[in-house]
């Protein structure tokens, strides 16, 4: 018997199938057929999920980011002291990129497309919002127990995502340039070297 798909699995179909088109076309040159014929679903079925390429562009990318956000909020709560927190959070953003290499070249797709779109940029604020709210959190953490120094906790976190976010372009544009692979475990001594309290008791 033939099997039939939930909605959400066959959004999830659709999702995948743009993923793969936006990674090799790029988002203006990909089209909608482009994505019907990836997906193997009709034209009608993608309209009835998607009113247009970027709502789908956008739920692709919100997607991706609402699993990065659940992961960091696991590390959050974890029975751990705050700086393998920080590596347990660069570990995951590092693992979903490697994972999701199309996902990563989507990303940074919309991070240029947001300099001229109203509407991307919004939501673009919104995605680091979230993100720079989670590092923020975890600073305080640190501060609250005594591992890290005391310091601006929102400043820093948001000087924090914007390496991360250097990070993701640097690996997807110039990993064959630059010598190897981005170095998160790198980043995280040197973020866990300016935030340490050298009078807290290891």
């Amino acid at each position: 018997m033939t099997k039939h798909r939930t909605r959400e699995e066959r959004r999830d179909e659709i999702l995948q199938a743009a993923a793969r088109c936006f990674a090799e076309k790029g988002y203006y040159e990909t089209t909608m057929d482009d994505i019907v014929a990836s997906a193997g679903l009709s034209k009608g079925t993608l309209y009835w999920h998607f009113d247009n390429k970027k709502a789908l562009f956008h739920s692709l990318i919100e997607r991706w980011w609402g699993e990065i956000l659940q992961r960091f909020v696991a590390v959050l709560g974890e029975p751990v002291r705050v700086s393998e927190k920080f590596r347990l959070a660069l570990r995951a953003m590092d693992e979903s990129a490697a994972v999701n290499p199309e996902l990563v070249r989507a990303q940074v797709e919309f991070l240029t497309m947001a300099l001229h779109d109203d509407e991307l940029l919004e939501w673009l604020r919104g995605f680091y919002d979230q993100s720079v709210g989670f590092v923020e959190a975890m600073i305080q953490q640190g501060v609250a127990t005594g591992e890290f120094r005391d310091v601006d906790a929102r400043a820093l976190a948001q000087l924090i995502v914007a390496a991360v976010d250097g990070g993701i372009v640097q690996r997807e544009l110039l990993e064959a340039h630059a010598d190897g692979p981005f170095q998160w475990e790198a980043l995280a001594d040197a973020l866990l070297k300016l935030l340490e309290n050298p009078n807290h008791d290891q």
